[in-house]
């Protein structure tokens, strides 16, 4: 027993040594022989900071602009091709054989397809901005439910750490046993081993908000509390809302984008290649193949956001439980609080009452923030988005 709880305490005071890669200013030491894990300082950095400042600081983002950028440019050039075709004010005639018909491909079609692949880029960055808020603000509220739980395994492990002083005051006194602290020990020992698992989520939490803004791993970082309320999402027009999602999808625009991109170019070439029969029939194809997709898309769609929502409402269902869960916690710690008032328990079970109705409330507070994270994003992905509608419901399996 004794082995066992040296072990426990060594792990625990490992715990409280500062990680300067992963961790932030403040995981230095631990108070006495507490053997308390001190979580990050909570100051500087606030959800909205963090938020504000993903455009700026996303690799992935910047990697967008840059694609945008490059995008932009080949708009320009061949813009410019047109301008020369048309300054030229060459007819038909003029051109050799075959090569009108490429000519007129170049003026009318390509600058389309150009603006519609910066089109798409622009739409590729803002779900990608959009799926990183989103994450960050998932990280965020992790780190900061971690933190709260530790403070209760530490707060435990504290007035149980006094209740072994007074026990052992005791013993030396001779009114008490050896073995009266034995199962205080105990007790501290499983707290102890409870600290390990919200300290790793809390600093893998904080991993992931420095990857995501691109920081320095050894930078110090502090976050500011912060936690979501519950808010029912109103899913009473839910079809209407679904359908007119669908309508306004960006997936389904832009094949609607191609298809009138091909028939300018189904047209050019039937009007203009007549000595070849391949480039107007391999047009034919491809806009027939596009049109064809419209029905998949919109089929996909529907599927994507009725997931999606279904996802949402799994969530919701859970916080309604772990509500009801945080009622019967409640209760048992008033029941407990009163036995030990009238002294029929002890301060070390009135503590382990107080310490199961403070997790429930960890547990809460996360199936919460979770349900509202995910609700943004439903609200997001009903904007046209049924790319971010999938991402939602294959998450959830």
């Amino acid at each position: 027993m004794k082995k066992n709880l040296s072990f426990l305490i060594a792990l625990a005071m490992s715990l409280t040594v500062s990680t300067s890669c992963l961790a932030a200013t403040n995981l230095a030491t631990a108070s006495d022989n507490n053997n308390k894990v001190t979580s990050i300082n909570i100051s500087d950095l606030t959800l909205d900071k963090a938020l504000n400042s993903v455009e700026d600081s996303s690799l992935e983002v910047q990697s967008l602009n840059k694609k945008i950028d490059s995008l932009k440019k080949v708009l320009d050039n061949d813009q410019m091709q047109v301008t020369f075709i048309n300054v030229s004010n060459k007819s038909q005639s003029q051109y050799p054989n075959g090569k009108y018909a490429g000519v007129m491909i170049q003026k009318e079609v390509t600058p389309l397809l150009d603006q519609k692949n910066i089109d798409d880029t622009e739409n590729s960055k803002n779900e990608r901005v959009n799926s990183i808020k989103f994450d960050l603000e998932k990280q965020y509220m992790n780190a900061i439910t971690a933190k709260n739980q530790i403070d209760n395994i530490n707060k435990n492990i504290a007035d149980l750490d006094e209740q072994i002083k007074q026990t052992q005051a005791k013993i030396d006194l001779g009114q008490l046993t050896k073995d009266s602290v034995n199962s205080l020990n105990v007790q501290k020992s499983q707290l102890v081993s409870q600290l390990s698992a919200p300290y790793t989520q809390q600093q893998q939490a904080i991993l992931n908000i420095k990857k995501s803004l691109n920081m320095d791993l050894n930078t110090a970082l502090n976050l500011a509390d912060a936690k979501k309320n519950f808010v029912k999402f109103n899913d009473a027009d839910i079809e209407d809302k679904i359908k007119e999602a669908v309508s306004r999808d960006y997936n389904l625009k832009s094949i609607q984008k191609n298809i009138d991109i091909q028939k300018i170019q189904v047209d050019i070439q039937t009007k203009y290649a007549y000595n070849s029969l391949i480039e107007p029939m391999n047009s034919k194809l491809t806009l027939e193949d596009l049109q064809n997709k419209v029905d998949d898309t919109v089929s996909n769609s529907y599927v994507s956001f009725w997931k999606a929502y279904y996802a949402l409402k799994n969530k919701e269902d859970n916080v309604q439980a772990q509500l009801v869960a945080q009622e019967s916690a409640q209760l048992a710690y008033n029941k407990a609080l009163a036995s030990f008032n009238n002294g029929m328990i002890d301060k070390v079970s009135l503590d382990s009452a107080e310490l199961s109705l403070n997790t429930q409330k960890v547990a809460t507070q996360q199936a919460i923030n979770d349900y509202m994270i995910t609700q943004g994003q439903f609200n997001y992905a009903l904007d046209g988005h049924s790319t971010i509608a999938a991402n939602i419901g294959a998450s959830a399996q």
